[in-house]
């Protein structure tokens, strides 16, 4: 390490440092009792960098188990004082070509060492100004950015002043939003360590940089939706541990990579909806054991790789409505252990296998409504035992076979509207014991006899545009 002391006519000093491959090494032995001459106020006033170098030897000495030095702290944390006072009263360099990184981590080491003193106060004063140096020194370089337009220059130096102010205030929430910015800054976020809530919805960025957002360990919810993203690269996310809510909704976003959410171990709502997707490899979502809810509608998928939701042993609600599926395949659920809710609504699914829902064991609403379904069997349903709403509204249906939904037991509201039925048959719903709902209207068939409705003694609401034919 070469270090460099510019005298000038004031008390402040300007201190350069060229940090080389090489460290001060001090001697093993050197004691508390001989370091502590060489820090007499005088000695610091004339080279408080060499000041500084016993220093590092005193943080080694305090740091001792077992020693007795430490009982002297007093003193040591008086010529600590001393060493800061000199420090904290230099100047920012100017166009003299000092190099202000140097100098502030020399700043930053000696207020490292403060800590040890007992001195924490004092120290995170100065630790607040030395902080705030670099993130404007870093802010500006970004909105100074050599080649960019004059609308992204008024756009980042908006965003600059609202993440200084987030900063000064510690505020838990940052404000992005709708600024048009096509990058975001270097290695600023790790300024923010209590934010809580970043939104960057609505801007022009494309690609998101490795480590973007180390630095914000305590973030619940980050806003990404409405950019231009077409891909999410491999770490990303990392630092992001905290991360509840992630809304990459409305981007361009055409496959997910494995390890593209690698980190998220909190993560309870992923909304994906109105991207491109158009497939979904295996393992895109591991590490996201604690996901409650993911939103992939309006995609273009067609259909579901085996082990596409592999490690979602926790997913409750999953939408996959809008996204061109064409066919289930068998098995396609059989990592979900957990789902509640699965809309397959809006989509061209025009046949189900026996094995499309195995593993839902615990699912209680299915929504396959606007489909192109023309015929069901009992078969399909025989792994949905505790399904309560089954919705079929606006699908090809012409007629049901007996005991159709003989494996919904559970069942508490049908919406068969708008299909194609024909007269029903016979008992057509008496397999469903605790059925509540039903809903026929929409469909060309002019009459429903009474006897489709033996044995639905506990139906209390029926949505019938056709009238009732009864026997009396």
């Amino acid at each position: 390490m070469t270090i460099e002391t510019t005298h000038i006519p004031s008390r402040h000093k300007i201190i350069a440092i060229n940090i080389s491959a090489h460290q001060v090494i001090l001697n093993r032995k050197t004691t508390l009792k001989n370091i502590l001459p060489l820090l007499k106020l005088k000695k610091i006033q004339a080279n408080p960098i060499e000041a500084l170098q016993t220093m590092k030897k005193l943080d080694e000495i305090l740091n001792k188990k077992g020693t007795k030095e430490i009982s002297r702290r007093s003193k040591i944390n008086k010529i600590a004082k001393a060493i800061s006072r000199i420090l904290d009263a230099t100047p920012t360099p100017d166009s003299s070509g000092h190099d202000i990184d140097a100098v502030n981590d020399l700043k930053s080491k000696t207020l490292q060492i403060l800590d040890k003193t007992g001195n924490k106060y004092y120290t995170l004063l100065n630790k607040k100004k030395i902080e705030h140096t670099l993130l404007l020194k870093k802010l500006n370089a970004w909105c100074n950015e050599a080649g960019i337009s004059e609308v992204q220059h008024t756009a980042r130096s908006t965003a600059k002043r609202r993440i200084e102010s987030a900063y000064c205030k510690d505020s838990t929430d940052l404000n992005l939003a709708t600024l048009d910015l096509t990058s975001l800054p270097t290695g600023v976020f790790k300024f923010l360590p209590k934010l809580t809530g970043l939104n960057l919805m609505g801007n022009k960025l494309e690609t998101l940089p490795k480590g973007a957002f180390t630095g914000l360990s305590a973030l619940i919810s980050l806003d990404l939706s409405f950019n231009k993203l077409e891909t999410l690269p491999k770490g990303a996310f990392t630092g992001l541990s905290a991360l509840n809510t992630l809304n990459l909704m409305g981007n361009l976003i055409t496959t997910l990579p494995k390890g593209a959410f690698t980190g998220l171990s909190a993560l309870s709502t992923l909304n994906l909806r109105g991207n491109l997707i158009t497939t979904l490899p295996k393992g895109a979502f591991t590490g996201l054991s604690a996901l409650s809810t993911l939103n992939l509608s309006a995609n273009k998928l067609e259909t579901l790789p085996e082990g596409a939701f592999t490690g979602l042993s926790a997913l409750s609600t999953l939408d996959l409505s809008d996204t061109q599926l064409t066919t289930l395949p068998a098995g396609a659920f059989m990592d979900l252990s957990a789902l509640v809710t699965l809309d397959l609504s809006v989509n061209k699914l025009t046949t189900l296998r026996a094995e499309a829902f195995m593993g839902l064991s615990t699912l209680v609403t299915l929504d396959l409504s606007i489909n192109r379904l023309t015929s069901l069997t009992p078969e399909v349903f025989k792994f949905l035992p505790k399904l309560t709403c089954l919705n079929l509204q606006g699908n090809h249906l012409e007629t049901l076979p007996e005991k159709a939904f003989a494996c919904l037991p559970a069942l508490i509201t049908l919406d068969l509207s708008f299909n194609l039925f024909k007269p029903l048959p016979e008992g057509a719903f008496a397999c469903l014991p605790d059925l509540i709902t039903l809903y026929l209207h929409g469909n060309p068939s002019a009459t429903f006899p009474q006897e489709v409705f033996t044995g639905s003694s506990t139906l209390r609401t029926l949505g019938a545009m056709a009238p009732l034919q009864t026997s009396c």
